[in-house]
């Protein structure tokens, strides 16, 4: 019979802390020290959340550690293929799906749970980039603000993933990427706007 690593059974039980609390007392209470979902200095609380809708589907542990990483690197293989296809092509798409879906790293990482994060950081990496090469493509905001909210729940997850978001930033300076407007308030007459927009994304996804 499987058993759970240490931390899985940390998050698990922080899960059922948040669950016990109830979202109005903890939203309430999301400042105070005893109700704080980070797990460690590194580790933030995004893992609570994210796993949090399988804790009430399942309630048992193995359960929700197992389904919650198939789902989550389900999640990150469809967007790895979408932002590959938008990227390149068809093809280039389903060969770097195939390599990733039977890598044995990652499906090691896949099989270990909760505790590697991998499945969630696959997931969140690849959706936010995806979405920002939409907005690169269509100049559309809504793009850029839901990249920027999940840029924010990343860098809540761990710590390393603001390696990712220098990087992103860095290959923009760059490059120097030409945006099409097509956005109902022009960036070029209103730029404080987005990044306004931006920031707040951003920091509803790192608090979440």
């Amino acid at each position: 019979y499987p058993t759970l690593h240490g931390d899985d059974a940390t998050i698990l039980k922080r899960i059922s802390m948040l669950y016990d609390i109830g979202f109005l007392k903890w939203l309430l209470g999301i400042f105070d020290a005893n109700v704080w979902m980070m797990l460690s200095a590194h580790h933030g609380g995004a893992d609570i959340y994210l796993t949090l809708p399988f804790y009430v589907l399942f309630k048992d542990p193995i359960y929700i550690v197992r389904i919650s990483s198939i789902f989550y690197s389900a999640l990150g293989l469809f967007f790895t293929y979408y932002f590959t296809k938008e990227l390149f092509n068809r093809t280039v798409a389903l060969i770097t799906l195939s390599l990733l879906a039977l890598h044995p790293s990652y499906v090691f990482a896949v099989r270990a749970g909760l505790y590697t994060s991998a499945p969630i950081m696959l997931f969140l990496s690849m959706s936010m980039l995806f979405f920002f090469l939409k907005y690169c493509r269509t100049g559309k905001e809504g793009y850029l603000y839901l990249g920027s909210f999940l840029a924010g729940v990343g860098l809540n997850t761990r710590i390393w993933f603001l390696w990712l978001i220098n990087a992103i930033i860095l290959l923009k300076l760059y490059l120097r990427i030409p945006i099409p407007s097509t956005a109902r308030y022009s960036a070029t007459k209103y730029p404080a706007i987005k990044y306004i927009f931006i920031g707040i994304f951003f920091f509803l996804g790192l608090f979440l």
